[in-house]
């Protein structure tokens, strides 16, 4: 055979060898496609369904390397969502972007509130049984309970536990046997263990912070966790204890900053943010909006005042929360003995209007006002003010300290210009700053 013969039929034999492969390879991806080639994932056509707002949410979650749930670090995450019933046109808009966040921040509560006791009957659960893991778990618990500043995680395993462990025993079951979890799991599902778990677990989002709002097109999700450090920041406010210190602020003083911040930045935050002045003192901070009637003086003025008041009023619900919290710490430190009177005295203790009592009834010392802002929300050309409050969880002689220092700096108490909201469609997306996660 000539070699360019030979070199002709070589080339032929690698380019049909070639398609083949690529036949092979193109039937492969259909047959691995074609089950469900009638599904289409495009943004485009997803968008109509999918909740931006909470998509930003969980993106931001990630992105945080938290995880929705109990994080390793014993924070509880979750995302809470509401809509935003009309449309950014509607003169009512304004408004029904704050019954959006209340709403939102209610989800929230209730996720967590359905994860922590989730967690505890897991817990519960796991404290039965044979493997090594389960008996090392009984020490763990026998150890946690005994700890004086034992939280209610601990104390309510180690009263329903107690409660467990002598029904079993009185039905002649040995906690060490196979047996155990499986009849504890029937037991605990009774409505008086159910109870307790449900009611311990809203004492947890007593605490609950937001870290972060996302708004999109109708829809606002807010990004909430509870942390351990809620219980030293009850004892701080129900005067029972320091307030705990946290790194200390960098940078700018809390007022410069806040002051640096223009109305588009400030215009999507509700509610009770925690951050850190330069002492490394909690401070807690709130944002409270209302819509002016009209552009006279006195209509601004009556809106930011109503927009002080409700900045005010998220410190006093989070503050009466939180004794709240620390009411049932102390309940269930002083509790030896599972019985009724202690599951009704704590879901009595977070019924909303309990707290209220308890929020009206603080004497909160040393809220200062530390911007003012206005702006326009050209959709619907109502006039927006704005009130950012600050509270020092320090103790009454920090907070007048703090309220003097934000006195003497010029930036303290700032009116930004108004600006006009740029846009113009129903289509929208806006996220707040970032609360600090101590």
């Amino acid at each position: 055979m000539k070699p360019r013969h030979c070199l002709k039929t070589i080339t032929m034999s690698l380019v049909l060898a070639l398609v083949c492969h690529a036949q092979g390879t193109t039937k492969d991806t259909a047959a691995k496609d074609g089950a469900a080639s009638f599904l289409d994932s495009s943004v485009e056509a997803l968008g109509a369904v999918t909740n931006q707002a909470k998509a930003s949410a969980e993106d931001y979650i990630a992105k945080r390397g938290w995880a929705q749930g109990l994080n390793p670090d014993g924070k509880f995450v979750a995302v809470g969502i509401a809509p935003v019933s009309v449309k950014p046109t509607d003169y009512q808009f304004a408004t029904m972007r704050v019954n959006a966040y209340t709403k939102a921040m209610l989800d929230a509560k209730a996720s967590i509130a359905r994860l922590v006791a989730t967690e505890i009957k897991t817990e519960i659960l796991h404290h039965y049984g044979t493997t090594s893991d389960m008996r090392k778990q009984r020490e763990d618990d026998a150890a946690a309970q005994s700890r004086k500043n034992a939280g209610i995680f601990e104390k309510v395993k180690m009263l329903i536990n107690a409660k467990l462990d002598n029904s079993l025993r009185d039905e002649g079951v040995v906690l060490d046997s196979p047996q155990a979890a499986e009849k504890a799991g029937k037991l605990l599902n009774q409505d008086s263990f159910n109870n307790l778990i449900e009611s311990s677990a809203q004492a947890f989002v007593s605490g609950l912070v937001c870290q972060k709002i996302f708004e999109e097109d109708g829809q606002m999700a807010v990004v909430a966790y509870y942390s351990d450090n809620s219980r030293i920041m009850a004892d701080a406010i129900a005067g029972k204890g320091n307030a705990p210190k946290v790194t200390p602020r960098q940078g700018d003083p809390l007022p410069k900053w806040i002051a640096s911040l223009t109305p588009a930045q400030l215009y999507p935050s509700f509610g009770v943010q925690l951050t850190s002045d330069s002492d490394g003192n909690i401070i807690i901070l709130s944002y409270g909006q209302a819509v002016a009637q009209t552009t006279s003086p006195n209509s601004i003025r009556n809106a930011e005042e109503y927009a002080s008041a409700m900045a005010d009023g998220y410190i006093r619900q989070f503050a009466g929360a939180m004794v709240s919290y620390n009411s049932v710490i102390e309940k269930l430190e002083k509790t030896q003995e599972f019985d009724t009177g202690i599951v009704n005295s704590i879901a009595e203790d977070f019924q909303d209007t309990t707290i209220k009592e308890v929020s009206d009834k603080l004497k909160i010392s040393g809220i200062q006002t530390i911007r003012t802002w206005d702006t326009k929300d050209t959709r619907s050309n109502k006039f927006i003010c704005g009130v950012v409050r600050s509270w020092s969880l320090a103790d009454a002689t920090a907070a007048k300290e703090l309220g003097r220092q934000m006195m003497d700096t010029p930036a303290a108490g700032l009116r930004s210009a108004p600006q006009g909201a740029t846009q113009q469609s129903g289509t929208y997306k806006i996220e707040s700053r970032e609360s600090e996660d101590f």
